[in-house]
């Protein structure tokens, strides 16, 4: 029972993705909607960062992630590689959840 339902969701989620794709390149697209399209991922994405970061069960908290990822935005800012950036965000996360 759950399998098919996985794969019935997946299915249309990859149903979806299709669809959009094809009607999407028919369509001529104004400057404007392309702009706005261009800014949509980074936007959703730091949305969903925030939200991880700074929510738990509809609460505001402040604790180790706060720290961790402000790290990796000092460390990212810094134009350090990738693989910095996760490991000193993750080592920063560790040592306060362990001592603070």
């Amino acid at each position: 029972m759950i399998w098919s339902a996985i794969f019935v969701l997946s299915l249309g989620a990859y149903l979806f993705k299709i669809v959009g794709a094809m009607v999407g390149a028919r369509r001529e697209k104004s400057k404007e909607i392309e702009a706005f399209l261009l800014l949509l991922p980074p936007a959703l994405l730091s949305s969903l960062i925030a939200l991880q970061t700074f929510e738990l069960n509809g609460t505001l908290v402040l604790d180790a992630r706060v720290v961790g990822v402000a790290t990796g935005g000092v460390i990212a800012y810094c134009r350090r590689p990738f693989y910095e950036v996760v490991v000193f965000s993750a080592l920063v996360t560790a040592i306060i959840r362990q001592f603070g």
